[in-house]
């Protein structure tokens, strides 16, 4: 837990390389952890950071593949929008809605934490992309 604590400390910080060094240690000392969806998800959120989008969705995927994860669902809406996949970032939309249907654009610092202004906008850009409503 405090890999992974620590490790979302240093995504919102912008040192990614760093996080991404704890999550998959925690996940190596822990393959069975009930947090592992958060930790799949967590690895996704670093990735989109360092805009590796790609990469970022793979790991949203098994975040959201577990459970219906939503720190997975948003992450992987915005890595969608970034990359074009439209029908995906839409279809991910719709059922982050379900779960969530006061986020909004504009509301979503308040499910993020304290990213950095340019780390969050480029969030934001991604879940525009997506249809997020504003």
């Amino acid at each position: 837990a405090a890999l992974s604590t620590s490790a979302f400390i240093n995504i919102w910080d912008g040192s990614t390389d760093i996080a991404l060094e704890r999550l998959h240690r925690a996940v190596r000392l822990s393959p069975l952890d009930f947090l592992m969806p958060w930790m799949h998800a967590s690895i996704a959120h670093a990735h989109f950071h360092a805009e590796r989008y790609e990469e970022a969705v793979s790991w949203a995927m098994k975040s959201v593949g577990a459970r219906d994860d939503i720190d997975g669902m948003r992450v992987l809406a915005a890595a969608l929008g970034h990359l074009g996949r439209n029908d995906q970032a839409r279809m991910t939309i719709e059922k982050l809605q379900m779960l969530d249907p006061i986020l909004r654009v504009s509301s979503l610092e308040r499910v993020l934490g304290p990213y950095r202004a340019e780390r969050l906008e480029r969030y934001r850009a991604g879940l525009r992309k997506a249809g997020l409503p504003e």
